[in-house]
């Protein structure tokens, strides 16, 4: 007598997960992100190197310049405390676990960005993941001197207020819709400033303008 058809859909059901079972087994266990990913994620937020490099161009600062009067409160500048082992949860302190015997020696400011790193890639899905590491890559690109002036650009960055910070964003995306020849344009025109160009660049945009019928005899970096 033939067992009944819903049994042997149940019989084929357990086979199938029995295999699965053994696979994953045997399959080798996923390795944790890199520590430099994680620091990365903890000193940049995991954000776009090409992002915070177009916030030092003239159209961001005009963003941020024009959101100037808005309410809101700058953030405080950052102070950086050790970061206490046994304070870590210890999901992060499984993702951290190849820093756990030279923790107590590392800078507060190391400690920080991998604790901070190591929560913010928990709380990643598999596309956000995906997506760091992608940026991560295009970081470690920079030369060391890029690098320098991400993080000082990143720092400027964070002392705007939440109001400032989204037209700078809100910005960004407009230039990403521009084509790549006026995107490039953008960005080097900024970048071929002297320090001294820069500055007067912002002295003249929170000036105010001349008097009318008064000649505007203010310096100006090359414009186009």
């Amino acid at each position: 007598m033939k067992p009944p058809g819903g049994c042997m859909r149940l019989a084929a059901l357990a086979a199938a997960l029995f295999v699965y079972a053994a696979a994953a087994a045997d399959a080798p266990p996923v390795a944790p992100p890199d520590p430099g990913l994680l620091e990365f994620l903890g000193e940049l937020a995991g954000e776009d190197a090409d992002f915070i490099q177009y916030t030092t161009t003239r159209e961001a600062k005009r963003a941020a310049k024009d959101a100037g009067n808005v309410p809101g409160a700058a953030a405080p500048a950052a102070t950086v405390d050790a970061v206490a082992w046994d304070s870590l949860d210890a999901p992060t302190q499984q993702l951290l676990a190849g820093q756990a015997e030279s923790w107590a020696s590392l800078p507060p400011g190391r400690q920080y960005a991998l604790a901070d790193g190591a929560e913010r890639w928990l709380g990643l899905d598999g596309i956000g993941r995906a997506q760091a590491n992608d940026r991560w890559q295009t970081w470690r690109s920079l030369a060391p001197g890029q690098r320098e002036r991400v993080h000082k650009a990143w720092a400027r960055f964070r002392q705007l207020t939440p109001e400032q910070q989204q037209a700078v964003r809100t910005a960004f995306m407009r230039f990403k819709e521009l084509p790549q020849e006026e995107r490039d344009w953008v960005t080097d025109r900024w970048q071929r400033m002297t320090p001294e160009e820069r500055d007067r660049a912002i002295q003249r945009r929170q000036a105010p303008g001349p008097q009318p019928g008064a000649m505007d005899n203010r310096p100006c970096p090359g414009c186009r």
